[in-house]
């Protein structure tokens, strides 16, 4: 099962790319511009330096033998792909929109190298960034949804056999919104992710397995992002 969520998960990243690339090549026909293309459609680049916390859900090795546990992980650099659909605008100056941005995390832990994420939320948008139309300098978004996380894609030589593993949270996001020097829209987007995990025993039973115990536990996450947008 783990095998199959994890398999989704990649597939559909890479069909978000690649819906983005036709979206682009279809709207590029006869030099139109940016703003031309679409009024609905924003997105933008985002990177995140040692600002990127992650506390995993408790996570079982191949290894039976190997205590469960909960991996810790703060991500030296990320880079991640902003994209905002809006789907309702109320006026100039508000807005509601889907967002979604996948991105990769460059982690060194138990589990691994290199470890993904994708935060998928409703938000409410004031001021820049919430139509073509607003004349703000300024502005703000606030959004709930969930996020989709992995530990380690790489798997480190000679570890304790911790594979790649997929699991998710809610998720909140705020974010402030400005125009810079040259007009383009930035943003600082600050994302917490909240979940429950299962606990485990901490001594193994008699078939040498880490049974389920009846409390849970908190699996977090943080992250504040960077965000300068490509097309507004």
């Amino acid at each position: 099962m783990k095998r199959i969520l994890f398999i989704s998960y990649l597939i559909s990243c890479f069909g978000i790319f690649s819906v983005k690339a036709q979206y682009k090549q279809q709207n590029s026909f006869n030099g139109q511009s940016n703003t031309q293309r679409s009024s609905r459609f924003i997105y933008g680049i985002g990177i995140s330096t040692f600002t990127d916390f992650t506390l995993t859900p408790f996570i079982f090795s191949s290894n039976t033998t190997v205590q469960p546990q909960q991996i810790f992980s703060v991500a030296d650099f990320t880079l991640s792909f902003q994209m905002n659909t809006l789907l309702k605008e109320f006026n100039a100056n508000k807005s509601i929109s889907l967002n979604i941005a996948p991105g990769f995390r460059y982690t060194n832990d138990i589990t691994g190298f290199v470890s993904s994420s994708l935060p998928v939320t409703i938000n409410y948008n004031a001021g820049t960034l919430s139509s073509r139309n607003t004349k703000s300098r300024f502005g703000f978004t606030f959004g709930l949804g969930v996020l989709f996380q992995t530990t380690g894609l790489i798997q480190k030589p000679g570890s304790s056999e911790y594979g790649p593993y997929v699991y998710e949270q809610g998720c909140f996001q705020s974010g402030y919104r400005y125009l810079g020097r040259k007009g383009r829209a930035n943003e600082i987007n600050f994302q917490v992710g909240l979940g429950a995990s299962k606990t485990y025993n901490a001594q193994p039973n008699s078939h040498n397995l880490y049974p389920y115990a009846p409390s849970e536990s908190i699996t977090t996450s943080y992250k504040i992002t960077f965000i300068k947008y490509l097309n507004y």
